[in-house]
């Protein structure tokens, strides 16, 4: 059975579950475009409402997905913009966090951090 939380962690009903998904804008934590010269990575972190722990212990609540759209063409344009790395993250403040980190590394190293591919 899912178990739905808030963006601060409290468990809620499937009702309120249902409301929260109907406002993706008041579960977006990030959102942001970074330009290198291999192409634009997009990166966006939001509360997902449902738990994605699977029965873990603690509940990863956010999820960041980084999206690739290669400057070169070599990616199929019917598949381009798909996500190449998804992560999850159990408070906002991890995800906050995270995000920014992100969004940073990839400016500095034009590319996915080892540290982020590492964690899938």
């Amino acid at each position: 059975m899912s178990r739905y939380y808030d963006i601060d962690g409290n468990l809620i009903s499937q009702e309120e579950a249902a409301r929260l998904l109907a406002e993706p804008d008041g579960r977006t934590i990030g959102d942001d475009s970074v330009i290198t010269g291999k192409g634009t990575f997009r990166i966006t972190t939001a509360h997902v409402v449902r738990d994605h722990a699977d029965g873990g212990p603690v509940p990863l609540l956010f999820e960041s997905l980084v999206f690739f759209d290669p400057l070169d063409g070599s990616v199929d344009p019917e598949s381009s913009g798909e996500d190449v790395l998804s992560l999850h993250w159990s408070t906002r403040q991890q995800a906050e966090d995270a995000h920014a980190k992100l969004v940073q590394e990839i400016i500095e190293q034009q590319d996915i951090p080892a540290w982020a591919k590492d964690e899938v």
